[in-house]
C-alpha cells in the first residue's frame, strides 16, 4: 500500500467489500446515503443505527460512516484516525456505534465539525481490522515494529557511544599520569605489576578495566586494577610535586 495515499487506497479496499445479508446491504446502503447528503439527514442515519440487526450490521454502519466522513493519516508521519460531522446527533450515533464496537473515542470540536478521533495505532489498526481493511490495519502493525526496531538500535547504539565515551574519559586521566611518568623517564623506578599495568593502559586506551584486568599475568580482579592504576595517578602526582 502506497504511503502517499494511504487513506485513500484504505478506502478503495473498504469499497470491495460486498455484505452477504440482506439487512447488513440495507444498514451500510442507508448509513451511506444519508451521510453522502449535503446536509447529513439526521432522521435517516437514526433509522439505519436503529435497523442494526446484528453484528454485522454494526460493523457496516461503521465501514460506511468511514467512508463517507472518516480520514486515517499516513502512519509513516503520525497515527491519527477520525470522523468528523457538523451534524452532533450524527456524531452521537458514530460514537454510540464505536462504544457498541468495544472502541472507545475520543471528541473535539475543530471550526463547525464535531470530531470523533483515535491517535493510539494498536486502537486504529483494530478498528481497521473490524471494518474490514485489513491490509491498512496491518500496514499500521508493521510500521509500528519497524519504529520500534529502529528506536531500539538507536538506544542502543547511543548507550554503546555513551559506554565508549565514559571509558575514554575515564582511561584519559591514567594515560596523561603514565606518559607523564615516561617523560620523567621514571617508568622503570615503578614495580613491576605497575608497569605491566602502564603498558596495557597506554596499548589498550579504550579497554574497559574488566578487559585490561584480564590481560595481566597472571589475570586480576577489576578492583585490584583499579588500585594499581590510582597508584600510578598518586606516584605521578607526586613526580609533578617533587615529592619523589
Amino acid at each position: 500500500m502506497s504511503n502517499i495515499s494511504f487513506g485513500k487506497q484504505t478506502k478503495e479496499a473498504l469499497l470491495k467489500i460486498e455484505p452477504k445479508k440482506k439487512c447488513c446491504k440495507k444498514t451500510y446502503s442507508s448509513t451511506f446515503n444519508a451521510l453522502s447528503a449535503v446536509m447529513s439527514e439526521t432522521a435517516t442515519v437514526s433509522d439505519a443505527f436503529e435497523g442494526i440487526k446484528c453484528e454485522v450490521c454494526l460493523r457496516e454502519f461503521l465501514r460506511a460512516a468511514f467512508m463517507v466522513c472518516g480520514s486515517v493519516t499516513d502512519p509513516s508521519k503520525r497515527y491519527h484516525l477520525d470522523f468528523s460531522s457538523s451534524d452532533k446527533v450524527v456524531a452521537c450515533y458514530i460514537t454510540m456505534a464505536l462504544e457498541k464496537s468495544g472502541f472507545t473515542p475520543g471528541h473535539s470540536k475543530r471550526k463547525n465539525c464535531f470530531v470523533i478521533y483515535f491517535k493510539d495505532s494498536d486502537t486504529i489498526s483494530d478498528f481497521l481490522a473490524y471494518i474490514g481493511a485489513t491490509s491498512a490495519a496491518f500496514e499500521i502493525m508493521n510500521g509500528k515494529i519497524l519504529k520500534e526496531v529502529r528506536n531500539n538500535a538507536n538506544r542502543l547504539v547511543n548507550c554503546d557511544t555513551a559506554n565508549i565515551e565514559k571509558i575514554l574519559s575515564a582511561s584519559q586521566k591514567y594515560v596523561e599520569a603514565i606518559e607523564y611518568i615516561k617523560l620523567r623517564e621514571a617508568m622503570s623506578t615503578l614495580p613491576s605489576e605497575l608497569r605491566e599495568v602502564s603498558e596495557l593502559r597506554l596499548q589498550y586506551s579504550q579497554a574497559s578495566l574488566n578487559e585490561l584486568a584480564s590481560k595481566c599475568e597472571p589475570p586480576i580482579t577489576k578492583s585490584g586494577l583499579k588500585h594499581r592504576l590510582e597508584k600510578i595517578l598518586k606516584y605521578a602526582e607526586e613526580l609533578k610535586n617533587g615529592e619523589s
